[in-house]
């Protein structure tokens, strides 16, 4: 199996057990599932075949998995093996921090907003 194949199963069982994750209604199930997602993401990051792409302040960060075609899936760090961690957070200082736009602004801010777009459904 080449690296570009190894790519694309990890790939492909990480985005199927995401979607899984989201079907089930019992949290020890669903968690498992993300468990075993992160796995899959870890091995992929080991393979140096996806990077992080985006990070979140609650330990969660937008990997893109290069396989064909490219994959994009978000997975808790601490949920990872400790080597693709400590891989993941070589990576992180590079990734644009994302985070609600509500956490981004103060209140004066978010007021200013609501005000723009109350005047703007008026006219």
């Amino acid at each position: 199996m080449t690296e570009i194949d190894a790519l694309n199963e990890l790939a492909s069982l990480a985005a199927g057990l995401n979607g899984l994750a989201k079907q089930l209604t019992i949290p020890a199930q669903r968690q498992a599932a993300y468990r075993l997602k992160a796995a899959a993401c870890g091995a992929a990051i080991m393979l140096g075949g996806a990077v992080v792409d985006g990070q979140r302040a609650d330990d969660v960060v937008g990997l893109r998995i290069m396989s064909t075609p490219p994959t994009r899936l978000h997975v808790k760090v601490s949920h990872m093996q400790p080597a693709a961690r400590a891989e993941v957070r070589r990576q992180a200082p590079l990734a644009a921090v994302k985070a609600p736009v509500g956490e981004r602004l103060d209140a004066d801010q978010i007021q200013m907003l609501q005000n723009l777009v109350a005047r703007k459904r008026g006219q």
